[in-house]
């Protein structure tokens, strides 16, 4: 099901260096731990194709090449364009997903997660002069390949299935190949009061982390936007019993209904 809303876990220190910068990271892509990042082809059926459609393109584009340089050479400009793409990653959710939490604080009792839409993310970074700025979902595919000679952008926007849960949403901006390609990333300057809807902290935060983030926020004008968060973490209402007589084979106990913060 589709939704506006997008979401950045993050923990602490993350958070803090975005409130200080005023500026979201967009990670190179080669960065990503994902082997499979911004690469020609996977799945065995998507390797195939890839050998199918090089060998048409190399009769039409090669210009005599074998195929084997010529598929080299595609690889080469497809590293390059990878070298010079940044990324900006969301989960798109309408809810808070406990497993992201997990999985992107590096202490999930000490983290946060930011709160927009796509199409205030849109807003925030159309003005920048970004080149080839494009946002879009991720599609989850089995069998992948570059299907033109100049590599399309949905190499960005494609991922192995394995990935799904992440129901990722990105903005990606491509630099031309003579600007420094060595980087981790860049930061590109946002107004965050516009940006960010909310400023959700984490569940199984403590009240003195409560504190802290509220603090920060503060500092940036931004504490009416922090809120806790949607997870409950235990049950409003449970059933205590206590063992007052056993023998063999039976016990009575009594029993009272507990209910959480009364």
């Amino acid at each position: 099901m589709s939704t506006e809303f997008i979401w950045r876990y993050l923990d602490i220190e993350k958070f803090s260096m975005l409130l200080k910068q005023q500026a979201l990271f967009f990670s190179s892509a080669k960065k990503f731990e994902d082997p499979f990042e911004g690469e020609f082809a996977w799945g065995r059926i998507g390797y195939d194709k890839f050998i199918e459609t090089q060998k048409k393109l190399c009769l039409t584009h090669g210009g005599g090449m074998d195929l084997d340089m010529f598929m080299a050479f595609n690889l080469k400009t497809l590293k390059e364009i990878s070298e010079n793409t940044y990324i900006s990653c969301w989960h798109s959710s309408e809810h808070e997903s406990e497993a992201m939490w997990k999985l992107y604080c590096k202490n999930p009792a000490k983290g946060v997660v930011i709160k927009s839409k796509k199409k205030t993310l849109q807003s925030q970074l159309e003005n920048k002069g970004l080149k080839k700025l494009q946002l879009k979902p991720v599609k989850y595919i089995s069998n992948f390949w570059v299907k033109q000679y100049n590599p399309e952008s949905d190499v960005f926007f494609s991922k192995r299935p394995s990935f799904e849960f992440e129901k990722e949403f990105r903005a990606i901006f491509q630099e031309g190949a003579f600007h420094n390609s060595s980087v981790n990333g860049k930061l590109i300057p946002v107004s965050l009061v516009e940006l960010l809807d909310e400023i959700r902290i984490s569940p199984f935060a403590v009240q003195n982390f409560k504190n802290e983030v509220l603090e920060l926020s503060k500092k940036y004008g931004l504490d009416t936007k922090v809120t806790v968060s949607e997870i409950e973490m235990h049950p409003i209402m449970s059933v205590e019993e206590k063992i007052i007589a056993e023998g063999s084979g039976w016990y009575q106990s009594t029993i009272r209904l507990a209910v959480r913060g009364a």
